[in-house]
């Protein structure tokens, strides 16, 4: 399947990575042979401005709950650690999702260097589902006057997501199923009299 460009731009940036389409607007992230998240664009439309988001998810075990665990780097002038709010009705299911994945301060590390404008954890489609969306790997466009431009995602950018995506796969834990390749769509068998040799002139 084609790319989209704003996948080559993304595929360009992720040393290492390599996506499997599934659409223009998503694709499997493959790290080193092995499937690791998925890279999906969020539109975000303002009056004058539309921002294609990249984010990144992955999907854990199977929940219901209502409830919803946001992540947010402390510190003020300079990052200190990584805390989490826990919002909704099933408190208690939030906050084991929150405690394992805070547990030791693996994921703290991981993620401290990394500029994610929103982190949570939430059920989807009856999974949990981790989604991190970046300031790196997106495109802005502005109405007026009309332009555009690539916000990088810089190396040390790319290396603080797969290491966070490597701390999520260990805790949230990740459901490797939800890790497939997609498969590309089967060649419709062709009609070889349509190409036969044109006679000369």
């Amino acid at each position: 399947m084609t790319r989209s460009p704003l996948q080559e731009r993304v595929a360009g940036d992720l040393a290492g990575c390599r996506l499997h389409p599934s659409g223009p607007q998503l694709a499997l992230v493959e790290v080193a042979g092995v499937p690791s998240c998925w890279w999906q664009v969020r539109h975000d439309r303002r009056r004058l401005l539309h921002v294609q988001v990249s984010t990144f998810h992955l999907d854990g075990p199977p929940s219901t709950a209502d409830v919803r665990v946001e992540f947010r780097h402390s510190g003020h002038v300079r990052r200190t650690g990584l805390t989490a709010r826990v919002r909704g009705r099933d408190e208690q299911a939030g906050r084991q999702v929150r405690d394992r994945l805070l547990e030791d301060g693996e994921l703290k590390a991981a993620s401290l260097p990394l500029d994610f404008t929103s982190f949570t954890v939430a059920p989807h489609e009856g999974r949990w589902r981790a989604s991190l969306a970046l300031m790196g790997g997106s495109y802005v466009r502005t109405v007026f006057p009309p332009s555009g431009s690539y916000v990088r995602l810089a190396a040390d950018q790319t290396a603080a997501l797969l290491a966070t995506v490597r701390v999520l796969h260990r805790r949230l834990p990740v459901a490797p199923e939800t890790l497939v390749v997609p498969t590309p769509p089967a060649t419709p068998p062709t009609d070889d009299s349509q190409h036969l040799p044109r006679r000369p002139v």
